[in-house]
């Protein structure tokens, strides 16, 4: 067998293994899609990405592993679960503080904006997650009229009663 061959060979090989590869990651991706949007069956879903990569939460550090996974909005959480390994992430509305297009988060870039979303966490302490998604600008919008739209009531309730000295 001639060298060419080899070659003509081993790039099939490999192309097989490339398309295979893939597959699994596409069904992959739609198997842990349908489980997770299983789960709001009933609740109101304002929005849903099979392919959200996540970039870490601020608190745990860089060491954090990155990767892709499905976020769903409903009218209480921002929900993620990350395909593998199984890693779940829940930013009520309520703890919600703001959000940013961010260029990077923990040291991380795409070179592309990203989603961050500011939030209060279980320790009362300001953190921050991270996402990649393909309408970031959508997200961002629809997040930020929820935390003003849950914001609203509290700043007319502080309007009708000013603190009294």
């Amino acid at each position: 067998m001639g060298s060419w061959a080899v070659v003509l060979l081993g790039a099939g090989i490999g192309a097989v293994l490339l398309a295979a590869g893939l597959g699994f990651l596409r069904r992959l991706e739609r198997r842990r899609a349908d489980e997770v949007l299983r789960r709001f069956d009933g609740a109101r879903v304002l929005g849903a990405t099979s392919n959200a990569n996540y970039f870490g939460t601020e608190s745990l550090g860089r060491g954090q592993l990155r990767g892709n996974g499905v976020m769903v909005l409903t009218e209480d959480a921002l929900h993620y679960e990350m395909w593998a390994p199984i890693r779940s992430v829940r930013i009520p509305v309520s703890r919600m503080v703001r959000t940013e297009n961010a260029r990077s988060h923990l040291g991380r870039s795409v070179l592309r904006p990203l989603l961050k979303v500011v939030f209060e966490n279980d320790r009362g302490e300001t953190d921050s997650c991270a996402w990649l998604v393909r309408d970031v600008e959508t997200w961002r919008r629809a997040l930020s009229s929820m935390i003003a739209a849950r914001r609203a009531p509290e700043e007319a309730d502080a309007a009708a009663n000013p603190p009294r000295s």
